[in-house]
């Protein structure tokens, strides 16, 4: 996958990058939080070299978050000099990182977990500003499906999985972030109620 050139600012805190990877024949897309005078970088793909300086050029980056077992992508790159926090499916990839857990909290936003989605899949809750969600693979927003649950063929369990998104309703959020797709930016938990109730 080539490096992603361009980053977007998404208001308040949020930066967003994407590129099309052949080997999986999808768009990634990553994300990063402005929180506490850190970056957190979240399911992070490559980035070039100018990018990258523009991603970190005010604040350094605190941490790497990875979602889920197949979002290990560039994480290793941009944990050099930063923690990284991964599920617990994926601590024989990073054995230096630490493990997320139901309820984490990191820099106040808190890690979700996610069953029945890929293989130690999480969610991210940030609370400010009206609030925002990023998801790992449960949730999409691209292409023919536009936003949508992650088709059954990819879930270890559709309905464990639905089961568990309903737990984000609770939550205040109006963003949401994907790992495969654009943000939604207002609504977004009124969306994702609409969207599983009708899967009921």
């Amino acid at each position: 996958m080539k490096a992603a050139v361009e980053i977007v600012h998404v208001p308040p805190h949020y930066l967003v990058w994407n590129g099309y990877d052949a080997a999986v024949k999808a768009e990634l897309w990553s994300s990063a939080i402005e929180i506490a005078g850190h970056i957190v970088a979240v399911d992070p793909t490559a980035l070039s070299g100018e990018a990258k300086t523009k991603l970190t050029v005010a604040q350094r980056i605190g941490a790497v978050v990875v979602t889920n077992a197949n979002h290990t992508r560039a994480a290793k790159q941009f944990a050099r000099a930063a923690e990284i926090f991964v599920p617990a499916e994926s601590s024989g990839t990073f054995p230096q990182a630490q493990i997320l857990s139901d309820g984490f909290e990191l820099f106040e936003i808190t890690a979700i977990k996610i069953e029945g989605a890929a293989p130690g899949e999480f969610a991210l809750h940030d609370a400010r500003e009206g609030g925002s969600v990023i998801i790992g693979d449960a949730l999409i927003n691209f292409g023919a499906h536009g936003f949508d649950l992650l088709p059954a063929k990819y879930c270890t369990s559709q309905k464990r999985m639905i089961r568990s998104l309903r737990r984000l309703l609770e939550l205040p959020f109006t963003r949401m972030f994907f790992a495969h797709g654009e943000p939604i930016t207002a609504r977004a938990n009124e969306r994702l109620r609409t969207l599983l109730e009708n899967c009921a």
